[in-house]
Formats: C-alpha cells, structure tokens, sequence
C-alpha cells in the first residue's frame, strides 16, 4: 500500500516520493493521451514497468549530479571493465616455460576479474549500474551547466527537490508535485535536450507538457501560501559542446498549464467515478494542407 503523505512541503527522497500517494504531472500526462493509458499503468495490477529508457537514466543522473551531488554515489554505480585476457598459448608451439608464463598470467587476472565482479555486485545492490561513457556524459552536461552563472545561481539556490502534496478542491483528488528548486515564489526545473533552441524548447514544451508542469506546480504553491512569480526551465543539451539555454514561461503559459491541470483532474474525476476508461474516439480524418 502507498504512503500518503499530508499536504504541504516534505523533504523526502525522490523514490519516497514516486512510491506515495498523489497524482503527479506524469500521470497526468499518460491520461492525456486517453484514459485507457491512464488506467493501464497506473490502476491495472498487472501492469510491468518497463525498464527505465536510457536518455531517461541519463537525465536522472545530470539531475543528481547537479542538483543533489552528495547522493550520487548511493544512487548510482559504474560498471567496472575487466581486465583484458591475453590469448591462450599452445604448449607445442611456444615451449614450457613461455606456456607456464601465459597460464599463470590468465589464471592471475581471470581471478581478479572475478573477484571485481563479486564486489561490483555485492556493492551495487539497489543501485542503477551505469557505463563509464555514460558517467562521462552526465559529468560533461553538469559541468556545463555549474559553468553558465545564470544556471549556476538558479540551481544553487533555494530549496531543492522539495515534494509539495496538495488537494485538487473542485475534485478532491490529493496531488503532488516535486520542481527542482524553489527560490520563493520563483521555481526552477532542469531539462536535459537534443536541442536547446527556441523553436526546439517550445515544440518540447507542448509534447511532454512543460505548460502543465508549471501550471500544476503554480497550483501546489498557491496551497503552501506562496503565488508563482516566475516559472524557468534550464536546459542542457546531451552533446558537446553542452549549450545551456534558459526559458522564462510567461503568466500566460503558466494559466494555461493550470487551466490543462484542470482540466484533466475533472477528466480523471468523472473516470474514478464511472470507472470507465476510454480510449481513442472515432475521428474523422481530411487531407491536411501541407499534404496537398
């Protein structure tokens, strides 16, 4: 059974928060889709969980290390690489001695690649196991963004990874919501990218509901006695050179996330209540303009 948690701010851990009761902004997101989405990931008890997406694993990681660098090393474990093996030699081809020479040799580092393994396992129990090259990569995006001042003064300051719980009032339904850092009635959220241009940010902003993100996050603040005065997302992107970019949402892009919010806790409402989960509607479908 879920932990529920009252409402208001916590300082929990980011698994503790993802196990606790509470709609969240992804949730919502998969009823956007259709409620049918909705139900199957998150009331159907057969559902699986997949296993986390690799750019998913590599955000997570530039957010630990960004924002939370103290938790890294017990939330994440490199994979050690073994020490290569030389090739087996043939007595009848290189003499005894060099023969004994190379069977030690093997023997020496097959147990001392076993024994790395042995330790890698025992020491990596319940931590996500990542490459090197991966590691490299979440240190580089990091780097990136300690070196922008603009991104280093948000990140840095404020409250970081806060969960604020609140209840949706017209439906009822407990929420919650966990921004990156708060800076008084400022919240910042990190974004890992392929593209951290303008255009690229805004069509990403509508995708993967950035304005439901903040509209959402304005909402949970508004319940703690705090009104949003700013919603900033600083994104970094996944290749070299890194850029980092910085988005402002205006008041307006913030209403309309909260009025998304809305909206689709009363869609989520009138499910729980006739415990019908539909899926894609009949449509009707012309040529588009482009098409033609």
């Amino acid at each position: 059974m879920k932990e529920r948690y009252s409402n208001g701010i916590h300082s929990i851990s980011n698994d503790q928060y993802h196990a606790s009761e509470g709609v969240s902004r992804s949730q919502l997101m998969d009823l956007s889709r259709t409620p049918a989405h909705f139900y199957h990931k998150h009331l159907n008890p057969n559902y699986v969980k997949p296993a986390t997406p690799p750019a998913f694993l590599l955000g997570s990681m530039v957010h630990t290390m960004t924002l939370e660098p103290h938790l890294f090393n017990h939330e994440y474990m490199i994979k050690p690489e073994l020490a290569p093996m030389p090739p087996a030699l043939r007595l009848k081809d290189v003499g005894r001695t060099q023969f004994e020479v190379n069977k030690y040799e093997r023997d020496t580092i097959a147990i001392a690649n076993e024994k790395l393994m042995a330790d890698f396992q025992l020491m990596s129990a319940n931590k996500q196991v990542i490459t090197n090259s991966m590691y490299e990569q979440a240190s580089a995006m990091r780097d990136a963004v300690w070196s922008d001042s603009t991104a280093q003064e948000l990140v840095n300051s404020g409250l970081v990874e806060r969960s604020i719980y609140f209840t949706h009032e017209a439906t009822g339904i407990q929420c919650k919501v966990r921004p990156d850092v708060l800076i008084g009635g400022m919240a910042i959220d990190l974004k890992t990218t392929n593209d951290g241009s303008l255009l690229e940010f805004q069509r990403s902003a509508s995708k993967y509901h950035y304005y439901l993100q903040m509209g959402m996050i304005s909402e949970a603040m508004k319940s703690i006695g705090t009104d949003m005065t700013e919603g900033l997302f600083v994104c970094v992107e996944k290749m070299d050179p890194y850029l980092v970019s910085i988005y402002d949402l205006d008041a307006e892009a913030i209403e309309y996330g909260a009025e998304m919010f809305n909206e689709l806790m009363f869609t989520l409402k009138d499910c729980l209540n006739s415990n019908t989960w539909p899926s894609y509607e009949m449509k009707t479908i012309s040529v588009p303009g482009w098409a033609k």
